[in-house]
């Protein structure tokens, strides 16, 4: 999350949860225990607000006798997308009951810098998929005591608070752009996000035209819902502070949906700091030698990144790196689009928020309004081919 050269630590996190599962099952059975450890609760962090309590409860974990364990190199990939030509069978489902969460794993499908999202199935919910997301506690506490050395483990404490608290005002938005049906649990190792499951990310679409040489003709179509997207987290009082390709899903229905909140944040204005994606990450984010107490307004280093991505889906299938003058390319394709590209790569003073970039993008106040509200018919949903 922190940058593209960022190694996942924690690749096999299934099968941890897993044999976690087993001893935990074991443990419980034997000794009758089954309350869990208040998340955070080392006085070193900061303290829980009633909001933090309300998401992120305790749960109990079983696992079903008899079920195999999923394993990384089975059919998954470290991105989001599952190519299914490519996929092996997927192996016997480990079950995770989690106070009202009741899901069935199914595999891995991505991992990150604090933890895997794990493809399952609800039993709530029919047979919904959902994207669950596990991070281990081991990278910040060892047997209830909070074992941070540096700066870095702190920050991983506080990301997982900032991203609980994020996706609980996000789906309070009911905003289509922003991530849905959000459930949190914990127990003994593990942190648990569940989520709606997407087909693809951004990323996947880009790189998929790039290797067959092709334009991306619903170009237009992304720009649009990008901007909206990003109006709608804005108009919730957030910042994402990571905006790229993959953190923008694709759901089956053609519109765009943001993910990955991390970095996220309400503050307005935030301490320069080496944070986001090279590429996509605002200039006056990164910190200046020499300079002391400098601030960036985070709302404003947002539409900087929509600006980047922007130019990813016009340049397509080109990449932005592999052009000498990327600018003067993509004003042979689309000049209107070069001036919303531009006014976003203003100096900060000077850059427009992106309800300026809304008005701007859309000739029409009611397309706008039909495209909020999900009333137009996508030009392009994920196929059979990139469903997970």
């Amino acid at each position: 999350m922190a940058s593209q050269n960022s190694k996942s630590r924690l690749s096999g996190s299934i099968p941890k949860i897993c044999s976690w599962v087993s001893r935990k099952t074991a443990a419980s059975s034997s000794s009758g225990i089954s309350q869990s450890p208040s998340l955070f609760s080392h006085p070193s962090t900061s303290s829980l607000t009633s909001e933090d309590s309300a998401v992120l409860a305790p749960l109990q974990l079983r696992e079903e006798s008899g079920i195999s364990c999923p394993s990384p190199s089975e059919g998954t990939k470290s991105s989001t997308l599952v190519n299914t030509q490519t996929v092996s069978p997927a192996p016997k489902p480990t079950r995770l009951r989690a106070g009202p969460i009741d899901v069935e794993l199914i595999r891995q499908i991505g991992s990150g810098t604090y933890g895997s999202v794990i493809l399952a199935r609800s039993n709530n919910d029919g047979s919904r998929l959902v994207a669950v997301k596990a991070i281990p506690k081991s990278e910040c506490m060892l047997d209830g005591f909070y074992i941070a050395s540096d700066v870095e483990e702190h920050n991983f404490v506080d990301n997982i608070k900032c991203e609980a608290r994020a996706l609980l005002r996000c789906s309070k938005a009911r905003s289509p752009f922003l991530p849905q049906a959000v459930e949190f649990a914990q127990d003994y190792r593990f942190f648990y996000f569940v989520m709606d499951a997407y087909p693809m990310d951004l990323s996947d679409l880009l790189e998929h035209c790039h290797k067959r040489g092709t334009i991306l003709p619903q170009r237009l179509w992304f720009a649009q819902q990008m901007v909206c997207a990003v109006f709608a987290l804005h108009k919730c009082g957030l910042a994402h502070l990571d905006l790229k390709p993959a953190n923008v899903m694709i759901k089956h229905n053609g519109y765009l949906c943001l993910i990955d909140f991390g970095l996220a944040t309400t503050e307005f204005f935030l301490p320069c700091a080496y944070m986001g994606t090279r590429g996509y990450c605002a200039p006056e984010v990164i910190p200046v030698p020499g300079a002391r107490h400098f601030q960036f307004d985070t709302q404003c280093a947002d539409v900087f990144s929509v600006g980047q991505i922007i130019l990813d889906l016009y340049l397509c299938p080109a990449r932005a790196v592999d052009l000498g003058d990327p600018e003067a390319s993509m004003k042979a394709i689309d000049a209107d689009m070069l001036e919303v590209v531009t006014q976003t790569m203003r100096k900060p003073s000077l850059r427009p928020d992106i309800e300026h970039l809304v008005s701007h993008i859309f000739e029409d106040e009611r397309v706008y309004n039909d495209m909020t509200n999900q009333r137009l018919v996508a030009p392009y949903w994920p196929t059979s081919d990139f469903w997970y």
